[in-house]
């Protein structure tokens, strides 16, 4: 989508989870936006495979200033802040630094009644926001959109 420079626009700082969902519903409502970012966009080529060196890679090394008396700046005072600069953000580490299940972690550890047993559960699967989603998706009257809108009714939207 191209934003006409006498348009108006949100600004979004960091395209990390929450930058880039709020891009993500803003656009999808047909309001203007831009998300900027500080690093580049890495693919999944890019990245190295050896921890310090992906450290190395994706972390906002620029200096960094921590003060008082907590623990980190007392035992760590030249430690970069571990923010990742780059297209998603820190989320980009988590989304590798997690850890992956293995296989024994699927195993059963115990079991209910007899073999082939069924549990019933006490609940209505119809009805039960387990299964039907709750209320998912955008509510138009009291949804983040319509607070958005009423907040900023002033602002000059285009769809």
């Amino acid at each position: 989508m191209n934003i006409d420079k006498n348009e108006s626009a949100v600004v979004i700082i960091g395209s990390g989870a929450g930058g880039g969902q709020m891009a993500h519903q803003l656009t999808k409502e047909g309001i203007a936006c831009v998300c900027l970012e500080a690093g580049p966009h890495l693919k999944p080529e890019d990245y190295s495979n050896d921890e310090w060196s992906a450290f190395l890679q994706m972390a906002w090394l620029d200096a960094r200033g921590t003060s008082g008396s907590w623990r980190v700046n007392k035992d760590f005072p030249g430690l970069p802040t571990w923010l990742v600069k780059a297209v998603g953000g820190t989320t980009t580490h988590w989304a590798g630094a997690t850890p992956r299940f293995l296989d024994y972690e699927f195993k059963t550890r115990s079991t209910w009644g007899k073999a082939s047993d069924t549990l019933k559960l006490e609940i209505d699967s119809k009805s039960h926001p387990a299964w039907t989603g709750g209320k998912a998706g955008l509510n138009e009257s009291e949804g983040q959109v319509a607070r958005f809108q009423k907040r900023f009714k002033g602002l000059k939207i285009n769809k």
